[in-house]
């Protein structure tokens, strides 16, 4: 039990970093190609270490293994909010980020539209926080 709070703890404060990236980021006028790559970088870094926390919450709290088939990042979200781990609105919040989540893996961070990206990073700040804060029992877990 010690392992698995240290753990969410670390990733936590990992996640709340990239937010904190993603916001001084997002109150920039325009970005340089650069910051536009690293922008869509660390949505995928947050993204990913929100599927680490919530394998960890559903297999640790919850006794539910997710398989690899090709539908697991999908389910993974599905069955954390049918348990409760994510409200509906942080479901349909990770969802975006998992459809952004594919498109950053499967193609080129030049080919990122800062336009595009602004909209998907809008509103992921408010509802990481929100998530994070249920997982550590925090008021807040950034500035």
């Amino acid at each position: 039990m010690e392992g698995e709070k240290r753990f969410l703890e670390e990733e936590c404060k990992s996640v709340a970093e990239a937010v904190s990236l993603v916001e001084d980021l997002l109150a920039r006028e325009t970005l340089s190609n650069h910051e536009t790559v690293a922008l869509g970088t660390y949505l995928h870094n947050i993204y990913s270490g929100i599927e680490r926390l919530l394998r960890c919450l559903l297999e640790e709290r919850h006794e539910i293994c997710l398989g690899a088939g090709p539908t697991w990042h999908k389910d993974l979200l599905r069955r954390a909010q049918e348990v409760g781990v994510l409200s509906l609105d942080q479901f349909e919040g990770f969802l975006r980020l998992l459809a952004f989540r594919h498109v950053h893996v499967h193609g080129y961070g030049h080919m990122l539209d800062e336009t595009r990206l602004r909209e998907v990073a809008g509103s992921v700040p408010s509802f990481v926080r929100e998530f994070l804060r249920g997982v550590t029992g925090e008021k807040d877990t950034g500035p």
